[in-house]
């Protein structure tokens, strides 16, 4: 991969991780937020996100960035971190793609 193209994908993987954060942070937790969530928290293993936030935050990735996730895509380990869930969704978005780069609603 080119410098460019890492570079892009890098500042775009930025860019989700901060927008899943803000989103569950804002969203599904609100006050209940811990002090420390990072892009490496673990989310479900640790009860941060439950059944119910994990569909909402799936409706949120689909709307925002206009993923259809496939049942591939739907494993523990893929959103078991704010990290993971920037990765898979950078990697279904096609490494660089400027889907839903817009500032969120």
């Amino acid at each position: 991969m080119s410098g460019m193209a890492s570079s892009n994908q890098d500042r775009l993987t930025a860019q989700v991780r901060d927008d899943v954060r803000r989103y569950i942070v804002d969203e599904l937790l609100g006050e209940e937020a811990p002090d420390e969530l990072d892009a490496h928290t673990p989310l479900l293993s640790s009860g941060v996100v439950d059944s119910v936030a994990l569909e909402q935050l799936l409706f949120y990735l689909e709307e925002r960035y206009g993923l259809a996730l496939e049942d591939a895509d739907l494993s523990v380990e893929r959103f078991e971190t704010i990290e993971r869930i920037a990765a898979m969704v950078v990697e279904r978005l096609g490494g660089d793609g400027a889907a839903g780069l817009s500032a969120p609603s």
